[in-house]
């Protein structure tokens, strides 16, 4: 029983109606029921049922999500009777039963007796790291809309402007060139705020000379991308900031060089902090070296110390090394990759300079 959206979206290609829900995660119910005979079972809202026809070949039930007469929303205990319906007809009793514990109504559960659970919550995962072509394909479209996001960004980064106006006039521009709705967000921090990593934008006036870290997310089809630029503002960096533009760029390159098939990602973090601690300014780099990207914004594999993860063919991933020295800056730059047998391929063209 599959039964968050992203997985069943993972393993049918069926979305939501609404792509922004698997950011939001106010989809309806949407369950993927798949029985030891083969036969697969999709159970949708009936709004969902002809998107669900283009891309399934397996047997599908729907449900009235919007009823004026009993109900707005569909709420588990609802679909609970469906489901109960659906397994009932295969008349059998299930010995053994894979669920995603993490994202399975109890209530559902319960309707099992004197069955085993299987949680298939982080194999499910691990499936996700390793990217097949239809996901290198939104993957790369998002990318490509990073790095238009970022030419809007660095054009209205200018002394005067709010952090608030840089980032609303990034998402009208990509709200213009795709012409519907577009999930856009990140870090929008200047000075001070710049050495605190990140955070939302606020009415923070930008100050020639000072840093701007821009670290930008949205999404396509439901696959992230997730990039970094340090900006600043007045375009006229000073000698020390140049040396922490050159010291990160130096430190992904670092990385980059690790992001081969069977490296551990704890290699890949080792090989970006090594960079940074050789200038003696270990301390000031507090976070991961990089992340997995997908259908979640982080995911396997994890650039930190402690992490057991290896790299494989066609994982998707980012490289973000940074620095936050008071007097100087907060500095962070960040690139996508696709990892393949031979060298990365970067994802994102945007450039790093200042």
């Amino acid at each position: 029983m599959i039964t968050d959206p992203k997985s069943v979206y993972y393993l049918t290609g069926i979305a939501p109606q609404s792509l922004l829900s698997l950011v939001y995660s106010f989809s309806p119910p949407i369950y993927l029921l798949v029985f030891r005979d083969g036969e697969a079972i999709l159970l949708t809202a009936q709004k969902d049922e002809k998107a669900a026809r283009d891309v399934f070949d397996g047997k599908i039930t729907t449900y009235v999500n919007y009823d004026l007469k009993e109900r707005m929303i569909a709420y588990p205990d609802f679909i609970l009777t469906r489901v109960k319906k659906i397994v009932g007809e295969k008349n059998t009793h299930y010995k053994r039963v894979g669920i995603e514990s993490w994202h399975t109504p109890r209530i559902l559960m319960e309707t099992f007796n004197n069955t085993e659970f299987i949680d298939l919550s982080r194999r499910i995962l691990r499936w996700r790291a390793v990217k097949d072509s239809d996901e290198l394909g939104a993957i790369r479209k998002s990318c490509e809309l990073n790095d238009y996001a970022y030419s809007i960004a660095r054009s209205v980064s200018i002394n005067g402007r709010s952090e608030i106006e840089v980032y609303s006039a990034v998402q009208e521009e990509l709200t213009k060139k795709v012409e519907t709705y577009q999930f856009f967000a990140g870090d929008v921090a200047s000075g001070e705020r710049s050495l605190e990593m990140g955070g939302p934008p606020t009415s923070r006036r930008l100050n020639d000379g000072e840093t701007f870290i821009l670290d930008l997310w949205l999404t396509w089809k439901g696959y992230w991308s997730d990039t970094s630029r340090t900006l600043v503002v007045g375009g006229k960096p000073t000698a020390s900031q140049e040396r922490m533009l050159e010291l990160l760029k130096t430190a992904m390159a670092a990385g980059e060089d690790k992001l081969r098939p069977g490296v551990k990602a704890s290699e890949v973090y080792q090989a970006v902090l090594d960079v940074i601690s050789s200038a003696g300014l270990g301390s000031r780099f507090p976070h991961h070296a990089g992340h997995g990207i997908g259908l979640d914004d982080q995911e396997v594999p994890f650039f930190i110390p402690g992490s057991t993860d290896v790299l494989e063919e066609n994982m998707t991933c980012t490289l973000e090394p940074g620095v936050y020295v008071p007097g100087i800056g907060g500095f962070r730059i960040e690139h996508d990759y696709l990892i393949t047998k031979n060298k990365p391929e970067r994802l994102t063209s945007h450039p790093l300079n200042l």
